[in-house]
């Protein structure tokens, strides 16, 4: 199975639509066969659809997604795995081993998902910032 993950640098790219690379990987049996990168010519969520649809991936690795090219990949038959942080090859054979799922880290010692805030505290907050 082909399995798409738009990149920066070698982590998976935190915005769909800004990727300038996408590494494709052949998965099969848990393992993964082949790797490549495609550079694109340009950025933008559009030249990355047309790359992806072309290419016919199964599954698309992902960080932040707009719900909107979410839906145009998967009514091309394209499964969208989002909100996945951190390294590319990480996040491959995570998905290899049947561990991947969407909205989820794959970095080490990182934590957290969607809606929850990770804050090293110092702020006050809106409350505490008002005159009593």
């Amino acid at each position: 199975m082909l399995v798409a993950v738009p990149l920066f640098g070698n982590e998976v790219s935190p915005r769909f639509g800004y990727t300038t690379e996408v590494m494709l990987a052949e998965v099969d049996g848990g393992r993964i066969h082949s790797l490549r990168r495609v550079v694109l010519s340009g950025r933008g969520g559009m030249q990355i659809y047309s790359l992806l649809v072309s290419m016919k991936p199964e599954v698309v690795i992902c960080g932040g997604i707009h719900r909107s090219w979410q839906q145009s990949l998967e009514r091309e038959q394209i499964a969208v795995v989002w909100g996945v942080i951190g390294e590319a090859e990480d996040a491959l054979n995570s998905y290899a081993a049947g561990n991947l799922k969407s909205n989820q880290f794959v970095c080490p010692g990182r934590r957290g998902g969607r809606g929850r805030r990770v804050s090293g505290g110092g702020g006050r907050g809106r409350r505490g910032n008002q005159k009593r």
